[in-house]
């Protein structure tokens, strides 16, 4: 018979050894096919209760479990089964009308019958799995509890067949009259020959000495009285050959290699002499033999398992196995060379084992990479000797990788971690070796909750190895990645990392299925990562055939007064004022067509997308028009008089408020400035004013850092000292109104920004302190107190120590690192720096420098250049040599999974 083995959850590319095949039905009958297709629901509506009924309806539930594909449904299948044959014995048993002698024998050739299905049917993929993986997974208490029913039941047969089968001359005639003549004659060698291997294998299985040594002498008595007796007629071959196997299970190994020759003779069949072959190279190998197993097993290891001839195929389990012992043997020749090693040769012979043990690995890896169930059945020899705790230097590429994936299955992956952090460090494997560790190794980081480790990790295996299989999957894994750590972070630096995964999938793999995202999101990353030029002319390529098309020019729009703020430092006054003048004019004439559009769209969804893209495109041109250094306050004002009227759903009125409160303050005219939140404050219930004064704190303070990133660090002040006026007014009259008291605490947190950012870090100081009082756990203004006491130390350095204990109240936050990371970063730095002025040079140094070991880094840009600058400085400082940092993503994390 053929079957699939199954280990874990991989399918096997062996065929089965075929030792108890079942006799298949030859009977056309309506009957027989139910019985051959496993019909039993079927049967049991026609049939009766008869013990005749009941083992046709046996046979049919062995058939429907052999059926059975999926690996949950087959073992209730065969246990169904098992209970069947059960209920057919105990039928046959209380049969009190059935002649005894005729009882005796249907009952002797169902137990053999169930005997037959546990070997060949319940127990082979146990079997199977066990002899691929020599024991080292499957369920051995499983697979024994069903060879020992299987013992059982021939004990029970032949209580029955000893005395049929010793009076089979004498009552011939009786036994020809009842049918059974033939049956007795054969029950006996059947029945000797399944307990010659039902006890093999018990002995093989077995993990105590003791029932080890009994069943294996039971085995061997049982084939020898086969051959000795005669009785094996057409088995004699499957006979010496279980006799050979018993008695190398027993280390006598000569007399099984004598054996084991008699069972490949030449009136063997195919098949049999594959396996008798394959059989004679374990045992030369368990021998210490290992040159002369080789050579045994060479002309299997010469076979292709795919071009087997006809008349060899059923032995490809075999010629399979044949390719796994020969590449193993090499390993179990290192561990007897190293056994043996002593004396004065004992480098010699380590050196010898070493080599040997480089060959076999390297044709188990070659195995592996035929895929299947290869690599799980490779990892298994591989590993057999590596435990967690192993020195990762002391093993090879391979067996780093193998075991790491084993570790990585057990739940243990910073054990795995380990592993593949020295494998991917090491220098000189091949390009496809060094790729599979790379995806791994990333793979094994994202298990553990390493999204960044696993992204750039994803991102070197796509750039350095784009020809390998596993390059596209890599670099689809990395945009996820990215993108994740992106959203999360909103980090410049991590949008940077995604543009150049996307460009990445674009240039490397331009058939993948994340090319057309690609495609659209690299200019959408680009422009959060704030190259505007480069996001505007890839937004301005998408086709107006493309759905994406007005998204795009609204990106594009925007991305030119973006970039025009990055180039504020470089242009005199005139030439920003005329930039200034054609970016309003482009965003202007994107919010008027815009805005036509949407009067005209059928879709909702549409209408509702074009008309927040231009409500937007309207404000950054009167923010921008507002500017200061653009000065057309009034043109500002003018574009923004009927905003509320186009716009009656937008939920930007906050930067509207803002950009009328600057055009206002721009002319001059303060009193209108005032009246303005004052008059919006009042025409607006409360419950609706929180967004729109977020909102005003929000554009405030996002035009305050457009200059301070613009290296304009003057103009951010004074335009945070405008705000303040602003927000000062704007807490008065919140203040006042006892309606509005949940608006306080978001007014307060935003003067305190301002007061800081405008330089008038005493007054931040007392209101963030007055924040603090009331909400001490606030993430934010923990933050802002700790930005503000290290702007205090500039110039006062007993606020030092200060500063630092307010950076150190962020750190205390266990989960920090992850769900902020940039945060962390941040704040790691800040209070690092701080230490080092405090005068703890070398701690600094130490500090950092184990933060590279588990962070290599060190939270990406622009953290990593700010910390290796800083750790410098400590180094110097300490007298100490600066250490080099370990490889980019290759070092453990602490966090367990």
């Amino acid at each position: 018979m053929n079957t699939r083995i199954w280990i874990g959850v991989a399918v096997a590319v062996f065929a089965s050894r075929g030792a108890f095949a079942q006799e298949e039905p030859s009977a056309p009958s309506e009957v027989d096919r139910l019985i051959e297709s496993g019909a039993v629901s079927a049967l049991e509506a026609r049939l009766g209760k008869t013990p005749d009924d009941l083992a046709r309806i046996a046979q049919a539930a062995q058939n429907k479990a052999r059926r059975t594909r999926k690996a949950e449904e087959r073992e209730p299948a065969w246990e169904d089964a098992e209970k069947r044959y059960l209920a057919v014995a105990k039928a046959l048993g209380d049969d009190k009308k059935m002649d005894a002698t005729l009882r005796s024998a249907r009952l002797a050739r169902i137990w053999l019958e169930y005997v037959g299905m546990i070997m060949s049917g319940w127990a082979d993929s146990d079997l199977n799995t066990f002899e691929i993986s020599e024991g080292r997974t499957g369920d051995r208490a499983r697979l024994l509890a069903k060879l020992q029913k299987a013992r059982q039941a021939l004990a029970s047969a032949g209580k029955l067949i000893d005395p049929l089968y010793d009076d089979r001359n004498a009552r011939e005639d009786e036994f020809l009259s009842l049918g059974i003549a033939s049956d007795v004659r054969n029950f006996k060698p059947d029945s000797i020959f399944k307990t010659g291997y039902v006890n093999l294998y018990i002995g093989v299985v077995a993990t105590d000495a003791a029932e080890r040594e009994t069943a294996l002498k039971a085995s061997e008595k049982a084939f020898q009285t086969l051959i000795d007796e005669g009785l094996a007629a057409e088995q004699i071959y499957q006979c010496q050959l279980g006799l050979g196997v018993a008695l190398r299970e027993q280390g006598r190994f000569d007399d099984g290699l004598r054996h084991l020759k008699l069972a490949g003779d030449e009136g063997a069949d195919p098949a049999m002499k594959i396996q008798a072959r394959y059989e004679t190279g374990r045992t030369l190998i368990k021998a210490g033999r290992f040159d002369e197993a080789r050579a045994e097993l060479k002309p299997l290891t010469d076979k292709d398992p795919e071009k087997l001839p006809v008349e060899e195929r059923a032995g490809v389990f075999y010629v399979h196995l044949a390719h796994l012992v020969e590449a193993n043997s090499f390993l179990e020749e290192s561990r007897a060379l190293l056994r043996a090693a002593s004396g004065a040769g004992r480098k010699a012979v380590e050196t010898q084992a070493r080599r040997a043990r480089e060959t076999g690995l390297g044709k188990l890896n070659r195995l592996a990479g035929q895929g299947g169930t290869w690599p799980a059945v490779v990892r298994l020899y591989v590993t057999a000797d590596i435990k967690p705790d192993t020195d990762p230097r002391t093993l090879t590429t391979t067996e780093l990788r193998f075991a790491a994936q084993k570790l990585s299955e057990e739940k243990k992956q910073p054990d795995a971690l380990r592993f593949l952090v020295e494998a991917a460090s090491r220098k000189g494997e091949g390009a496809d070796v060094s790729a599979d560790v790379l995806y791994d190794l990333a793979v094994c980081h994202y298990q553990l909750g390493d999204i960044r480790s696993a992204a750039q990790t994803f991102v070197r295996l796509a750039e350095t190895h784009p020809r390998h299989a596993k390059a596209a999957q890599a670099a689809s894994f990395a945009f996820k990645c990215w993108a994740q750590l992106a959203e999360e972070s909103k980090s410049k630096a991590d949008y940077a990392q995604l543009a150049v995964t996307l460009r990445l999938i674009l240039d490397k793999f331009p058939d993948s299925k994340d090319a057309a995202d690609a495609s659209w999101w690299l200019p959408v990353a680009l422009q959060a990562a704030g190259a505007h030029d480069e996001a505007a002319q890839r937004f301005a390529e998408v086709s107006k055939s493309s759905p994406r098309y007005d998204e795009a020019q609204y990106h594009r729009v925007v991305c030119a007064r973006l970039s025009l703020e990055q180039k504020r430092a470089k242009l005199d006054s005139d030439a920003y004022t005329a930039e200034a003048r054609g970016v309003i004019g482009l965003l202007r004439d994107f919010a008027a067509s815009s805005a036509t559009r949407a009067a005209s769209e059928a879709s909702p969804d549409k209408k509702k997308s074009l008309l927040s893209w231009s409500a937007d495109t309207l404000i950054n041109a009167a923010e921008l028009a507002a500017a200061g250094d653009v000065g057309l306050f009034q043109d500002a004002l003018d574009s923004l008089a009927r905003f509320e009227a186009t716009y009656p759903e937008s939920d930007q009125l906050g930067r509207v408020l803002g950009a009328r409160i600057r055009a206002y303050r721009g002319l001059k005219d303060f009193d209108q400035a005032s009246k303005l939140l004052e008059q919006y404050l009042a025409t607006v219930p409360p419950e609706r004013t929180s967004g729109v004064l977020l909102g005003l704190a929000r554009g405030m303070q996002d035009e305050v850092e457009k200059l301070r990133e613009s290296g304009r660090v003057d103009d951010a002040r004074a335009l945070a000292g405008e705000a303040v006026a602003t927000f000062e007014q704007l807490l008065k009259t919140v203040a006042a109104d006892s309606r509005r008291a949940a608006d306080r605490e978001l007014v307060s947190f935003g003067l305190a920004r301002m007061l800081y950012l405008a330089g008038q870090s005493d007054r931040a100081r007392q209101t963030c302190d007055e924040l603090l009082a009331a909400n001490p756990r606030n993430g934010n203004y923990q933050k802002l107190k700790a930005e503000i006491l290290t702007a205090i130390a500039e110039s006062q350095p007993q606020e030092l120590a200060a500063a630092q204990q307010a950076w150190g109240e962020l750190l205390k936050d266990p989960g920090l690192r992850k769900r902020a990371p940039q945060l962390y970063w941040e704040a790691r730095l800040a209070w690092l720096s701080l230490h080092l002025r405090l005068g703890q040079a070398a701690e600094v140094e130490s500090a950092i420098r184990q933060e590279r070991v588990w962070y290599p880094d060190l939270g990406g840009a622009p953290w990593q250049e700010r910390l290796e600058t800083l750790y410098r400085a400590a180094a110097e400082k300490a007298g100490v040599n600066p250490a080099e940092p370990p490889p980019t993503a290759t070092a453990p994390a602490p966090e367990s999974p």
